[in-house]
């Protein structure tokens, strides 16, 4: 082989090489943007909210601009050929420019008198706003279904996460709100287990080809699990971290999927009832916290398997499961 196809296929190697290194790089961040899942969202406020759906429902006064004296001379109909030959002729020039003054003048009454109902009209749209937003939120620090439910759906849409450190996951859910039990009952979809990569590394083959190295099932199940309870605690603290008028006691939270394998059949994994006062936000944030954990010490909870043990129920990698929870309570049905 020349030096010249000893350069060539060294090239490739190196290529090849830091292709692997860099998909490999991209892997371990995804896998270590786990950590953060459960506890990087970002709280909403009852106040902030209200005031901002004020705020979308009011209209700015912006009153329409005095009318100038080109706009005078044209509403009076003198043309500009007329006005500059006027300019020339003082008696023409007197006469135009009265014209105009009255026509001016006349216009800004007009104005005046438009810009006058437009504020009105402004004034009475905010006012309106206002009413309905005070009475909305009046209605809210009472607890009220309809506004207590606007709210918190909006907080859980609007949540923003990855489970593959770049991409969006695109999660639903339902959602009620029991006024006499203080509680949010949520029907969660998590993502499915082949919706999260395996993948550990990328390495270079003999034949210069970057291939992944998955893990094994040891290996990914746990962290699968892991991501299920770490998105149960997530969106529960949101919802109590967004919760600064106290109509929230506790959370029911059913965390279900649906797999390809089982298009119309709703398989739930995990049912829980987590109070309000069994959760402290400077607890998720700390690195030994385990969601699991957490979670196994609730008084209602329902898991596929024993949740006090430390290994993932094998089924877990089942599609679907052939064992499922039986929610606590749910707003789906089959």
């Amino acid at each position: 082989m020349s030096s010249d196809q000893n350069e060539y296929m060294q090239d490739l190697k190196d290529r090849a090489k830091s292709d692997a290194e860099e998909r490999t790089k991209y892997e371990q961040q995804r896998i270590f943007s786990y950590e953060k899942l459960r506890h990087s969202y970002s709280p909403w406020n009852v106040d902030a909210y209200y005031t901002d759906l004020l705020k979308r429902r009011s209209v700015t006064y912006r009153p329409k601009r005095n009318p100038s004296k080109n706009a005078a001379r044209r509403d009076a109909k003198i043309g500009p050929i007329s006005w500059l030959i006027s300019r020339f002729n003082q008696d023409k020039k007197t006469k135009i420019d009265k014209v105009i003054k009255e026509s001016q003048e006349q216009l800004q009454k007009e104005t005046d008198e438009e810009n006058r109902r437009e504020y009105e009209r402004c004034q009475q749209v905010n006012i309106r706003a206002k009413q309905r937003t005070d009475k909305q939120y009046d209605l809210f620090k009472k607890g009220d279904l309809t506004e207590v439910y606007e709210y918190f759906s909006a907080v859980v849409s609007n949540d923003d996460y990855s489970v593959d450190y770049r991409q969006h996951y695109n999660f639903s859910f339902n959602l009620d709100y029991d006024p006499k039990l203080k509680r949010i009952l949520i029907d969660y979809r998590i993502p499915r287990i082949y919706e999260i990569s395996d993948i550990k590394e990328w390495k270079c083959t003999k034949d210069l080809e970057v291939v992944p190295t998955h893990m094994s099932k040891k290996d990914f199940l746990p962290l699968y699990e892991r991501i299920l309870f770490d998105l149960v605690v997530r969106t529960t603290a949101l919802i109590f971290d967004s919760d600064n008028m106290d109509v929230v006691s506790e959370v029911l939270f059913n965390a279900f999927t649906v797999y390809d394998e089982a298009p119309d059949r709703n398989t739930f994994l995990l049912s829980v009832i987590i109070p309000k006062n069994a959760y402290l936000r400077q607890d998720i944030k700390n690195y030994g916290f385990m969601s699991k954990q957490f979670i196994s010490q609730m008084k209602q909870v329902r898991y596929l398997d024993d949740i006090h043990d430390d290994n993932p129920p094998s089924i877990l990698a089942d599609r679907p499961p052939i064992k499922q929870v039986i929610p606590i309570r749910t707003l789906l049905h089959d």
